[in-house]
């Protein structure tokens, strides 16, 4: 088309030559910037295949979960601790300990974790000092008795080694089950 035949690529008639259409914001596109983000969101596309592709578990399906989870979990921090090794002076919230503490739990393959609270207890006559409850999903075919006996451990070594704090009781509950790591879909 040309520019005297008053319309550009959009069918959109009259206005400058040089914008290719307006989005639905109202604000007219250069169609250098518009060639440029599409480029761009071909590049993405590719990327996140390949990503799909060189994982055994969908990123996708758990990421606005898990976006929303940490907005929320900013909106309600919990009650503070303080941490042994400062004399009361550092506190951590449980919220954060529980992030930390699923972080650490990440590194078990056949465990996808939803959902872990803890709970700071200031009497310690029972033993430990936080109590967490964890509800994950488990990969099928996995033995829950071997894998409760780890989840407990790293979670007590994890506790113990970024925050000096002890595990006293955990809670664990399976909700779901998910294809195991190399098993056809």
């Amino acid at each position: 088309m040309t520019d005297d035949e008053g319309s550009d690529e959009s069918g959109d008639s009259g206005g400058d030559p040089a914008m290719t259409g307006t989005p639905d914001a109202g604000v007219p596109v250069d169609p250098v910037d518009a060639a440029e983000l599409d480029r761009a969101a071909a590049v993405l596309d590719q990327a996140s295949a390949r990503l799909s592709a060189s994982t055994d578990r969908d990123p996708s399906p758990g990421l606005v979960p898990a976006v929303m989870q940490t907005v929320r979990a900013e909106l309600r921090p919990g009650e503070e601790i303080p941490l042994p090794a400062s004399d009361g002076t550092l506190l951590v919230t449980e919220t954060a300990v529980g992030n930390a503490l699923v972080v650490h739990l990440d590194g078990l393959p056949e465990l996808l974790v939803r959902r872990c609270r803890v709970r700071h207890r200031t009497d310690l006559s029972t033993g430990g000092s936080l109590d967490v409850a964890v509800t994950a999903a488990i990969a099928y075919g996995t033995h829950t008795g071997e894998l409760v006996g780890r989840i407990r451990s790293v979670m007590t070594a994890g506790a113990e080694e970024l925050f000096g704090l002890e595990v006293g009781r955990v809670d664990i509950e399976f909700v779901d089950v998910f294809p195991a790591v190399g098993s056809q879909r």
